[in-house]
Parts: structure tokens; sequence; C-alpha cells
């Protein structure tokens, strides 16, 4: 991750703590609509789509809410299956 998209995302976390929620979504949406590093990095894609998503949803714009958070949700499932060991409580509910 460059120095910039850091700005960037520790910018749009403060000022989204401070509910400043416009200017949050400002920093946030300019990592995600040029940072390739972010984007290729699934877990951090997801958490920034998970937190555009908050903000949309706090805003009531809960169309790009959705859209945001479907995004988010298979950066999640993938980091899952690379990195999590399925629990007893997973193997039981894929049984069923």
């Amino acid at each position: 991750m460059d120095v910039t998209d850091l700005i960037n995302i520790k910018a749009g976390e403060i000022l989204f703590k401070k509910g400043d929620y416009n200017s949050a979504l400002k920093y946030l949406l300019d990592v995600d609509s040029h940072s390739k590093t972010v984007q290729n990095s699934p877990i951090y894609y997801g958490i920034l789509c998970a937190d555009i998503a908050n903000i949309y949803f706090i805003k009531n714009e809960d169309k790009k809410a959705i859209a945001y958070y479907e995004k988010a949700l298979p950066a999640f499932a993938d980091y899952k299956a690379k990195y999590v060991a399925p629990s007893s409580e997973d193997n039981s509910l894929l049984n069923r």
C-alpha cells in the first residue's frame, strides 16, 4: 500500500469518527477508484468496501450500501477459506 492510500484511508477513518461522513466518503472512494494495491489485497479491499458501505448505510443510501457490502463479502469469504481453519460449527452447517 503506498503512502497516499494510507493517508487517504486514515483521513477517512478520522473523519468518520468525527461524524463528517461526506468527507470520509470522499477519501475512501478515492482509494477505491485508483488503488491497485488495495484492490489486489482481498482483505484490505473488503475492509475498505465495508467501511464505504457503513457510511452509505448511515447516510440512508441503502442501494449504494448494499452494493459495497456485496463487494466486501467475497473478500472476507476468500480470507476465511485461505486462513481460518473450519470449526465444528462450520462443518455441522455444511452437513445439514
